[in-house]
């Protein structure tokens, strides 16, 4: 089930009409249409309130053969290296901090699960990091970094979920030659998105 369905489904079981659910996510009625498309993904903090809406773990969204969505795997391994190389907190102490056990700390590092939308939000601010970046939703690890190469974070929000992927892709390249001239990224999206595509092809078929 894709995460259209999936949003679907639970606007139907809940009854409401895609105006109600857009009234109460403080979005237009063909922003929701558009995610029952498939035309368009939500952003990470529209799953959130989602999930609270429908009483339902964000992990409910997540699919798989999206790449706009995560997976427990990327989040299990952020949150990992999050805690032993940005700050060096125990499992016992990181756990004190959210509000649940180590056992549970320990099934989220493994990427077996995902925490509601409280402790992923207590997560970020622990970490100085956002949410999208915990359950890889962005590659920007920092949220002052968008800022920082020359885009403003209120350009990057306006960016879809496929845009933020190709300029997270940029900014992370420092070799690449535009690199120390990122106001150029957002005139040249265009181009850099067929180079994204390109750079992607050329890794799978090293894969393959």
């Amino acid at each position: 089930m894709t995460v259209a369905d999936k949003i679907k489904k639970l606007r139907k079981e809940a009854r409401l009409t895609q105006k109600e659910l857009g009234d109460k996510l403080d979005v237009a009625t063909t922003a929701v249409s558009a995610w029952e498309r498939n035309a368009n993904n939500p952003k990470m903090d529209k799953l959130l309130l989602m999930a609270k809406i429908f009483d339902v773990p964000v992990s409910y969204f997540f699919d798989e053969n999206n790449p706009s969505i995560i997976t427990n795997e990327i989040f299990g391994k952020r949150l990992h290296e999050l805690r032993q190389e940005e700050s060096s907190l125990t499992m016992k102490e990181l756990s004190k901090l959210i509000g649940v056990t180590e056992n549970a700390l320990d099934t989220y590092e493994k990427g077996e699960r995902v925490p509601d939308t409280e402790v992923l939000s207590k997560l970020a601010d622990i970490f100085n990091t956002t949410v999208d970046y915990l359950i890889g939703r962005s590659d920007i690890k920092n949220p002052e970094q968008v800022t920082n190469e020359g885009i403003s974070n209120e350009d990057y929000e306006k960016l879809t979920a496929y845009q933020k992927e190709v300029v997270d892709f940029i900014i992370s390249r420092e070799n690449l030659f535009f690199y120390d001239q990122p106001q150029k990224i957002l005139d040249a999206l265009e181009e850099f998105e067929m180079f994204y595509e390109f750079t992607k092809k050329r890794d799978q078929n090293k894969k393959d």
